[in-house]
């Protein structure tokens, strides 16, 4: 079992990692090319692929960035949630 713990672990890390790249590469073309497009959320999905010109205009833009928001909302409390009950100390016993 910890073979495939270690694995899974590898996975989550690479992946990660190339999303961290990803966002770094589009940051810099972003910058280089004076363009926000780049950094789009649905452009970085390729939702555009689906649904053609998601990621044109500023309601676009606004839309992305409140998704973002929702999403990384959603897993700092998930964080926070988990972590809290790691950390609750068990009731005391009853003790007379």
């Amino acid at each position: 079992m910890t073979i495939i713990k270690n694995i899974l672990r590898t996975f989550k890390i690479g992946i990660f990692f190339t999303a961290l790249i990803h966002i770094v590469i589009l940051v810099i073309i972003s910058i280089l090319k004076s363009d926000i497009k780049y950094l789009n959320y649905y452009n970085i999905l390729d939702i555009d692929l689906f649904i053609p010109n998601i990621i044109d205009g500023y309601l676009s833009q606004i839309f992305s960035f409140v998704t973002i928001v929702i999403i990384l909302s959603a897993i700092y409390i998930r964080i926070s949630i988990k972590s809290n009950k790691l950390i609750k100390s068990p009731s005391p016993a009853n003790v007379e």
